[in-house]
């Protein structure tokens, strides 16, 4: 189930009572819940030379920077497919890596505006981990 705020938006994922990927315990991978080491975790650049100084450890975590950063970050990430690559490998989630790569291919053709690749991704985290 998708959990809506009064306002009509998403909860973030932070406040979900068990956010669990189809089969699994939500209490049990430590990615989900923001265990992950300093040489693991995603950290959040404006470009190649200037990091904000957030770092994601979960899905959670994530999902949380995604609605807050800035969209020169976001499409920073997303134009060298950092978010797919992290997903997949660091979180070992192939599916939703794979739907992120399809948001990064449309940055990188130039058919996605600013504001719909943060919204594509919040949904596709959605889509994928809920309660």
């Amino acid at each position: 189930m998708v959990v809506f705020d009064p306002e009509g938006d998403h909860v973030g994922l932070g406040r979900l009572r068990g956010v669990h990927v189809a089969g699994r315990p939500a209490s049990c991978p430590p990615r989900l819940a923001g265990q992950l080491p300093a040489d693991r975790r995603f950290y959040f650049r404006r470009n190649l030379d200037t990091a904000t100084g957030v770092t994601a450890g979960s899905i959670t975590e994530l999902e949380h920077e995604l609605r807050v950063c800035d969209d020169e970050v976001i499409i920073h990430h997303l134009r060298l497919a950092d978010l797919s690559r992290w997903i997949g490998e660091v979180l070992g989630d192939p599916p939703l890596a794979a739907a992120v790569e399809q948001i990064e291919k449309a940055v990188r053709a130039g058919t996605a505006s600013v504001a719909e690749p943060r919204a594509r991704l919040i949904d596709v985290i959605y889509q994928r981990y809920q309660e």
